[in-house]
């Protein structure tokens, strides 16, 4: 983080650098050339040692830049994750100013295409391809946390639902659900055996249905507990400044 605060400072002088650095090569080397009695190859190896350390500070400003940006766009993120809940419209439309170009690495572009699947879903707006889900698949059902591959499962099961594939919708919601014991995200849980059990209800598996609605309804239950409960102590902070 520190360094990417330096890299606004080093910008507005970086060209004059470049500039110096590129003028006192050549001057060295033409009075080295007056003065000295090296051979060719002497001369060509120092030529060639003084652009490997100018490519070196080429790579050095290249990556503060990347830096920059990238602390931005995470910031971005953040937002609209924050968002995500109670103002899909406002996380959607923040997401939408940033360049998927401009990501850098697997990571950021694998968080970056879950948030947008999730804020498309929520803006009722059914997607029928991948295009934008699949950095998230890559990278987070082999690397991701039990919360990040859960989110990633339902989202490709939703996908498959809008393509009318339950099959593999249904698949989808399973493999998430199976890998829900590492999670903490109760709520997504809940909302996976919600799908899950839709799609029971179409294959007429009602035994399956039923389980899979019970243990939403006690996911839901305690989670309406846990959230009344944080309302009531809102609520009690707020008398003690009245």
């Amino acid at each position: 983080m520190y360094i990417c605060v330096l890299y606004a400072e080093v910008e507005a002088y970086v060209d004059s650098v470049i500039l110096a650095m590129i003028s006192r090569l050549y001057a060295n080397e033409r009075n080295h050339r007056l003065h000295s009695n090296d051979n060719k190859q002497t001369i060509m190896s120092r030529i060639l040692t003084q652009i490997c350390a100018f490519a070196i500070v080429i790579a050095i400003i290249s990556s503060l830049s990347g830096c920059s940006d990238s602390s931005e766009q995470s910031k971005q993120m953040d937002q609209a994750e924050n968002l995500m809940e109670s103002r899909p419209d406002s996380a959607l439309a923040i997401l939408n100013n940033i360049q998927p170009d401009n990501l850098h690495g697997k990571k950021q572009r694998a968080r970056y295409a879950l948030l947008k699947s999730m804020a498309l879903d929520k803006n009722y707006i059914d997607t029928t391809t991948f295009e934008v889900l699949q950095p998230a698949i890559d990278y987070y059902l082999e690397k991701g946390t039990p919360d990040e591959k859960l989110k990633t499962y339902y989202y490709q099961g939703r996908i498959f639902q809008n393509q009318e594939d339950r099959d593999n919708a249904l698949n989808s919601f399973i493999k998430g659900i199976d890998i829900s014991t590492g999670s903490v995200d109760s709520l997504y849980i809940a909302r996976t055996l919600v799908a899950q059990a839709a799609l029971y209800s179409e294959f007429y598996d009602f035994d399956s249905y039923i389980n899979c609605r019970l243990r939403a309804a006690k996911i839901y239950k305690h989670l309406s507990h846990k959230w009344n409960s944080i309302v009531i102590l809102q609520h009690q902070n707020q008398l003690k400044h009245i």
